[in-house]
């Protein structure tokens, strides 16, 4: 066994332990965990390189999405017409975070479909007022705290310039864009991106795992009804994007190049080219036409070389086609971070994995060569 391959594994078993205290009243560990492992997938680069660090900001920004979803009413028929709880503090009260974000949709999301892309796009300024404050709530209680174990600090996971006595109205300049002493960085510690982007296939389905049961816990719901809900409807509807995938397409299959049609096995698809079971991203580039057939065939599996080759080629030749078909819908795209995705998506992979080619045909992925090919996405 290689050393990186035991440093990965001491690292997970470090993250089990967090996962596994109790010292949260809120489900804001979850949160924290999935936004870490989120930004350092996101922010890959092509060529394979993870980030050193994120900021607050960057991070604030991926627990609201996360909780986004979270924030509908779960079930009516349940008794379940409000917000699922997800705190274990007393007299029922809701997580604050959660709780703003509720506020927030409430008062100025009038469509329950929205994405937090498209409230945001509406309503630049209250949204900005909220990603400040669950900032400041991340930099005031989870942050400082999901390392610690007893009285003392582990930071395997990254370092931060503060503790829990930090100094608020130093956080609150810095927030201001005046000067300040705050520094909004998470650095990671040393080779943590790469064991998160090896490991990313395993995490995300534990960390979703453990958090849906938390939730069920605390409102005494079965976990897996939760676990759909929580995670499984974040996707956008992409039907408006059909048309203009079918054009850019030339109105072919991505994956076995025959023409759409309309009977049942030929009509046409939008498929997610990285899994979201792999990767939730709804980015346009990683939105492609395909049969039905064809999708229910490639299902979540990763494909061959010859298709990521193609969707590379693709993305070069379609990407001012693509951004702007995106901007029509009010559709986020960003070629860099679907780019990066796809490239730690790849390199999470191990040796000897077998591939989707086509039907039920399987083959073992060139490695080198797939992380050539996305290395040359240019962004």
């Amino acid at each position: 066994m290689s050393s990186a391959t035991e440093d990965a594994i001491v690292f997970a078993e470090k993250l089990l332990d967090v996962l596994d205290r109790g010292m949260f009243t809120a489900t804001y560990k979850y949160a924290v965990l999935l936004g870490l492992l989120d930004l350092v997938i996101e922010n890959t680069s092509v060529s394979g390189e993870p980030p050193g660090q994120v900021t607050t900001l960057q991070l604030a920004e991926k627990v609201l999405t996360s909780y986004w979803g979270h924030t509908l009413p779960y079930d009516a028929s349940l008794n379940q017409s409000t917000m699922l709880r997800q705190n274990r503090g007393k007299f029922g009260s809701q997580a604050e975070i959660v709780s703003k974000i509720g506020k927030f949709r409430e008062k100025y999301v009038r469509d329950a479909t929205a994405t937090y892309f498209v409230a945001r796009t509406h309503n630049p300024k209250t949204s900005s007022t909220l990603l400040r404050n669950i900032e400041l709530k991340l930099i005031e209680m989870p942050l400082p705290r999901l390392q610690r174990v007893g009285s003392q600090s582990d930071p395997f996971i990254y370092h931060i310039g503060w503790d829990e006595q930090v100094d608020l109205a130093s956080v609150r300049e810095y927030q201001r864009g005046n000067n300040s002493e705050f520094d909004a960085a998470i650095r990671f510690s040393n080779n943590v991106p790469e064991h998160l982007v090896r490991l990313n296939s395993l995490l995300r389905p534990l960390i979703q795992r453990q958090w849906a049961a938390e939730v069920a816990s605390i409102n005494g719901l079965a976990q897996a009804s939760l676990e759909g809900f929580l995670f499984g409807t974040n996707r956008e509807p992409t039907g408006k994007l059909r048309d203009g995938l079918l054009e850019l397409a030339d109105n072919r299959c991505f994956y076995c190049n025959e023409a759409i049609g309309s009977n049942e096995s030929k009509r046409p698809e939008i498929d997610h080219f990285i899994p979201w079971s792999r990767f939730p991203n709804d980015n346009i580039e990683n939105l492609v036409i395909s049969h039905a057939v064809c999708n229910r065939r490639k299902r979540n599996h990763i494909v061959n070389n010859d298709h990521l080759d193609h969707w590379v080629n693709y993305l070069n030749q379609r990407a001012t086609d693509l951004h702007q078909l995106a901007g029509s819908y009010s559709w986020t795209s960003d070629i860099s971070k679907s780019g990066g995705i796809a490239s730690s998506v790849y390199r999470g992979l191990p040796e000897s994995y077998f591939a989707w080619v086509e039907s039920d045909t399987f083959e073992i992925l060139d490695l080198t060569r797939a992380r050539n090919s996305i290395a040359n996405i240019v962004t």
